[in-house]
């Protein structure tokens, strides 16, 4: 879990959510988290910092994310995940982490199977995410 996580997460706590939403809301960040480092950061075990995981995250990751649950789960959980990543993406605007623009992304309910054809595919979402990274490197230079 990055530090940006464990701060959303006290930060729910702190507004006196009940425990099963607590529970979920780590459950959610975590899997979100998981994802991300598997699929785009190749992080598996070490350490990146907030800001090198909060880059990784862009619409085509988002997109990516958002066809693989609504392939491996049902509707509710979805929304559920999804609804929570929402909250998460806010949270890391009100930080300067992500772009604002980044919630438009995550669309609740309905079917993609018409938005499917315009996704990118997994490698090529890869690479992209790859590129910004690294021109994200050459400006913090």
């Amino acid at each position: 879990m990055y530090n940006i996580e464990a701060q959303f997460l006290q930060t729910l706590e702190g507004s006196g959510i009940n425990s099963l939403s607590l529970r979920n809301y780590r459950s959610d960040i975590h899997f979100f988290g998981k994802f991300v480092r598997e699929n785009y950061l190749n992080d598996k075990t070490s350490f990146v910092g907030d800001q090198e995981f909060s880059h990784a995250i862009t619409p085509e990751v988002l997109a990516h994310y958002q066809t693989v649950l609504k392939d491996s789960y049902k509707g509710a959980t979805v929304n559920r995940k999804l609804t929570t990543l929402k909250k998460f993406l806010r949270f890391l605007e009100s930080q300067h982490l992500v772009q604002t623009s980044l919630v438009k992304e995550i669309s609740l309910g309905g079917n993609i199977e018409g938005k499917r054809s315009k996704m990118m595919t997994h490698e090529s979402v890869k690479q992209r995410v790859i590129s910004n990274y690294k021109e994200y490197l050459s400006a913090r230079r």
